[in-house]
């Protein structure tokens, strides 16, 4: 390097600084440089690259820091010094990829790679088959990520005692663990973090390394939900990255409030938020993250004069900016405007900025885009935004939602977005409704259900590297309609024309006529959504075989009211309904009379598609006058339409033979033990008492009870039954888990209905017996018992189920509806080949059931 070419390189690193700031930084160590370079300290001035590459990263000048590590490089190999020279291609590779500049961090990975491997060489090797892994990541190439990350593994296992190989290996570990995760196998996930955890403990790696370990342990528990895990998790990163990784033990601090926040404990988590204005106050930038998590804790609360205080004091980080941040405090800003009923132009300057700014095509941001979509809903009609206008937005905010929803790889943020997406989905929802169209009503609904769920049935991993809706040219349109939107607010749109609206029809998968006939006699789908005044509303669509889907709109009378807010408040508010609210249900989330029309002979077949907040009813208990649901019908619930049809292809591509026997993991300390064990002994091909789920694929029956413990996915039936082991299991066709919430999702608005039956329909059930809500030991013990017979005798399993709650419910009129409904049939309907069963079987232990009431 001549000293001309220095001077060049030097003015050229000035003249590409970020910020004023980083730039007299280095106009101020330009002579020293010059001097070290005059003087010949090559090694000095490599060094002084090296500290100016780390400040103009952590000051958020990527660019800057990346050419001073390309200098740094350049004066490695004049000095020949090969270990200098590969560390900055190291971090070369590494803050390319964090800049997403994918295509350059891999040639610079690749360039590691083609250095001899050899114990000097073996750190950067092992390091770059995991940036490789990464990169994949973001490709949603997840098996191909994970080979390259055993590369890694197997070259640290080789080269163990070379000084940071440990760190790396446990760094690949943390990442293959990343990669099982977002490719649904969480019980897997599990393990190898869990293997990081051991290394990271026993192993001589840094304090840092063993801070992401607590890092991706509360992620993991995120997804997993288990907020209270996550919650440890990332106190214990924030420790270990004390003094060590400002920017990381900020990250484990942020996370904490979504942790309180899904702890429905918003007060601590606005409290924490606060916190952290005051210790990053003179930082801008984390600043700014802050008071943005504060707004949207602040808005779950409905405190809306602290939304706009904090709003407003974020406000000179933002009115002048456009970045990510900046678009963010628009859209709230926009919301809080609405919400507290000022003037809408002031919401619509706000949104007319975030949609010409996102919808840019040098921007493309599909989720602001979409959210302003969303607000600009909201304005009133015709002032602000003409009917045609509205309705422009509404499909593109539709179509976006679907992008967001096909293109978000990592599975924590998907869950966290969904409450998003779902927002639009029940807008749209309400507004085919309320125009008669049918069709459109329950393709809106089917789009946002059981979305994660559906990818993993079939197998299909979530599109790769850029988002990408599930027409290719989607994104070109939505980005227009929503330019065409922005140019409304600003007063200057002509009428949007019908061919643009037709580039974005409602999106998701229509089910056809025949493959819905084959589901059930009756499908019924709902939607609950709340007004501005917190009165209750339900959509409800049915379809009878062979027939077309018909929509009703019913309002919710006082006492349905209650009963909402108690489900969604209490998980236990369930137990409390009492006599005529079992009516008022009925009329309210059941009103068709097709779904009634069958008799206690001639029974209708019936799914549920529940509203995912309400999946904790006995819907057989619901009443029309003295019937109850379960005299009329066998009822079956389902995720979503789609769900239901997926097994139900699963199961008729079935080839194995269901005669198994069965096999039972019982818990002998509850009430109505013995009359279960009774039952199971007759099963028959025989049953088998197991303690650990294995490969139970040859039995035709998995029979498991115990006391359940919450309802959703972080529940448990017993220590090792959980969503995660019993997705990973290979289960026999029917699954029945016998205790309180093993059917139940958490009724919370936006998240998707896991539950352990639906981990046992992930693991390869065709069908899951499971319960909702809190039932009662005894009478599910009986009903189930019975239920077994009938299923033996050949019975279809919701029919078996039906007969059971009616005998017991029949014979003992003072249980409560939870007692003798609260197991429910989950999935396709499914039927054992009838075997040699005892001919008192359906009536075993029934005379044992009066001495536990």
């Amino acid at each position: 390097m001549t000293a001309d070419e220095f001077d060049a390189l030097a003015a050229r690193l000035c003249a590409d600084s970020a910020t004023a700031a980083l730039s007299n930084v280095l106009t101020a160590l330009l002579p020293e440089a010059r001097a070290l370079y005059n003087a010949g300290d090559l090694v000095g001035l490599a060094n002084l690259c090296t500290s100016l590459s780390e400040r103009a990263w952590t000051g958020h000048a990527p660019g800057l820091a990346i050419r001073l590590l390309i200098a740094e490089r350049a004066i490695a190999r004049e000095l020949g010094d090969r270990h200098r020279e590969t560390e900055a291609i190291r971090f070369l590779a590494a803050r390319n990829r964090l800049s997403t500049r994918f295509r350059i961090a891999e040639a610079w990975n690749q360039r590691l790679l083609r250095t001899e491997l050899d114990e000097d060489t073996a750190f950067a090797h092992a390091t770059a088959w995991r940036e490789l892994a990464a990169i994949r990541e973001v490709a949603a190439a997840y098996q191909e990520g994970i080979r390259y990350c055993e590369a890694a593994v197997e070259i640290c296992e080789r080269h163990i005692r070379q000084p940071g190989v440990a760190s790396a290996q446990v760094k690949a570990l943390l990442q293959k663990s990343v990669l099982h995760r977002l490719s649904g196998n969480l019980e897997t996930a599990r393990t190898t973090l869990l293997t990081a955890r051991r290394l990271a403990d026993t192993a001589e790696v840094e304090p840092l390394v063993r801070g992401l370990v607590s890092l991706r342990e509360g992620g993991l528990d995120l997804v997993a939900g288990g907020a209270k895990e996550a919650m440890r998790s990332y106190r214990r990163a924030e420790q270990e990255f004390l003094g060590i990784s400002e920017n990381n033990r900020f990250i484990a601090r942020v996370r904490q409030v979504t942790c309180l926040s899904r702890l429905d404990q918003a007060g601590d988590a606005v409290a924490l938020a606060k916190q952290l204005a005051t210790d990053y106050a003179a930082d801008g930038y984390r600043l700014g993250q802050v008071l943005i998590e504060m707004t949207e804790v602040q808005q779950t609360l409905a405190d809306l004069t602290e939304v706009r205080s904090t709003l407003e004091r974020a406000r000179p980080l933002y009115e002048r900016s456009s970045t990510l941040e900046a678009l963010r405090w628009r859209l709230h800003l926009a919301r809080s405007i609405l919400d507290l009923g000022e003037p809408a132009e002031q919401a619509a300057v706000q949104l007319e900025q975030v949609l010409t700014t996102a919808a840019d095509p040098a921007r493309a941001d599909l989720t602001r885009t979409m959210l302003a979509l969303f607000q600009v809903l909201r304005l009133p009609e015709p002032a602000l935004v003409r009917p045609t206008t509205r309705v422009l937005a509404l499909r593109a905010a539709l179509a976006a939602a679907d992008a967001q929803r096909t293109s978000l790889l990592d599975s924590d943020l998907r869950s966290n977005l969904h409450a998003q997406r779902e927002s639009i989905y029940a807008h749209a929802v309400l507004s085919f409704a309320e125009r008669g169209d049918s069709e459109a009503v329950v393709r809106a609904i089917e789009v946002g259900r059981a979305d994660l769920l559906n990818q993993l049935l079939i197998g299909t991993p979530v599109a790769p590297e850029v988002p990408r809706p599930t027409a290719a040219d989607s994104l070109p349109a939505i980005f227009a309609a929503a330019r065409r939107v922005a140019a409304e607010l600003r007063g200057d749109s002509p009428d949007a024309s019908p061919a643009e609206t037709d580039l974005l029809p409602i999106p998701g998968i229509t089910i056809a006529a025949d493959d819905l006939d084959r589901l059930a006699d009756v499908l019924v789908t709902m939607q609950i959504w709340a007004d501005p005044d917190e009165q209750w509303h339900v959509i409800g669509s049915t379809r009878y075989s062979g027939g077309k889907w018909q929509v009703d709109v019913r309002h919710a009378t006082p006492a349905i009211n209650r009963i909402i807010r108690r489900l969604l408040t209490d998980t236990a508010a369930g137990d409390s309904i009492r006599g005529s609210e079992w009516e008022d249900l009925g009329r309210f989330l059941l009103a068709d009379d097709g779904i009634w029309a069958g008799s206690v002979d001639d029974p209708k077949s019936v799914v549920i598609c529940p509203d995912p907040r309400l999946w904790q009813l006995p819907y057989g208990a619901i009443r029309r006058g003295p019937t109850f649901l379960a005299d009329v019908a066998s009822v079956r619930l389902t995720p979503s339409l789609r769900t239901l049809l997926l097994l139900h292809n699963r199961q008729e591509a079935r080839t194995d033979d269901p005669r198994g026997p069965g096999v039972s993991m019982l818990d002998d300390g509850l009430p109505g033990h013995n009359d279960e064990l009774a039952a199971l002994d007759k099963w028959p091909n025989g049953h088998q008492r197991i303690t650990d789920l294995g490969d139970l694929s040859a039995a035709s029956l998995l029979y498991v009870s115990g006391f359940g413990e919450g309802p959703g996915a972080a529940g448990t039936l017993r220590a090792d039954v959980t969503l995660g082991r019993l997705a990973t299991a290979s289960l026999p066709r029917l699954v029945i888990l016998n205790g309180c919430w093993t059917g139940t999702a958490v009724s919370r608005y936006g998240t998707e209905p896991m539950s352990l039956a639906i981990g046992a329909l992930r693991g390869g059930s065709d069908c899951v017996i499971a319960g909702t809500g809190q039932i009662g030991s005894v009478g599910s013990a009986m009903v189930a018992s019975l239920c077994l017979g009938h299923i033996a005798a050949g019975v279809p399993v919701s029919n078996a189920v039906r007969q059971a709650q009616r005998e017991v419910r029949h014979r003992h009129p003072e249980l409560t509806p939870f007692e003798w409904a609260g197991l429910t049939t989950i999935g396709p309907e499914l039927q054992i080949p009838s075997g040699s069963v005892h001919s008192t079987h359906a009536n075993a232990g029934e005379q044992r059931l009066t001495s536990y009431l």
